[in-house]
């Protein structure tokens, strides 16, 4: 998971919050009438280009075609709509999300203190400042230092998200070796536009390989000794 920038909310969204949210209110709180129509696909695409067409939780490259598989778009109320009706079409409670992040894996849940935001807005609850990278595993874990409460939202975070599914796994792993490889043998001066490439936000995974490169820095002396090993 890395962290978003959501950016301004689109210009036709208020309209929208300001003429609907209160049916979603009334359905959820009062307990009347039928469940609203939902408008917030109309804005899917907007909210794709935001998140790079990623997922907001386990950084796979979302298939904008797809429907109903794993990798399908959909936007997900980061807190629950039946829990908090009146965000139902706040901008700043929604994250691009894949379907199995989503549907199949968060659904409604929203246990005491919820989960990391991939869009916080501050930068101390942001998620590199709860997430580390297992190289022997390449499962995400809670970041070391963590106060007790911030341990188990980290640990709520990856186990009702599944970011070690283990389709994710495997996806997550093999990107990491594609950089590792990529940064084994080109000349020094070449290695620092590999690594910003690598980092780019557009790049699937680009947060953990951030996490990657910072426990080992592409120094020569790194790389050089890697080699010595290979041989």
């Amino acid at each position: 998971m890395r962290w978003v920038d959501r950016g301004t909310l689109p210009p036709d969204l208020s309209r929208y919050e300001l003429n609907n949210t209160q049916d979603w209110v009334d359905y959820y709180e009062r307990r009347t009438g039928n469940q609203p129509l939902p408008h917030w696909g109309k804005f899917r695409e907007e909210l794709a280009g935001r998140f790079e067409s990623k997922c907001g939780y386990c950084e796979r490259r979302c298939d904008l075609t797809a429907d109903g598989d794993t990798r399908a778009p959909t936007i997900d109320h980061f807190k629950p709509r039946h829990l908090y009706p009146k965000l139902t079409y706040a901008w700043t409670n929604w994250v691009f999300s894949c379907y199995q992040c989503n549907v199949e894996n968060k659904k409604d849940k929203w246990p005491p203190g919820g989960y990391v935001d991939p869009c916080a807005a501050d930068v101390w609850e942001r998620p590199d400042n709860f997430f580390d990278y297992d190289e022997k595993t390449g499962e995400i874990v809670p970041k070391l230092g963590l106060s007790e409460i911030e341990h188990d939202k980290a640990c709520r975070t990856i186990n009702d998200l599944g970011l070690n599914s283990i389709n994710v796994l495997c996806d997550r792993f093999d990107a990491i070796e594609t950089v590792r490889n990529t940064l084994m043998y080109p000349p020094s001066q070449e290695r620092s536009h590999l690594i910003k490439q690598s980092r780019d936000p557009s790049v699937e995974f680009s947060g953990i390989v951030g996490m990657f490169l910072s426990k080992n820095p592409a120094s020569d002396s790194a790389l050089d000794e890697r080699r010595v090993q290979m041989v």
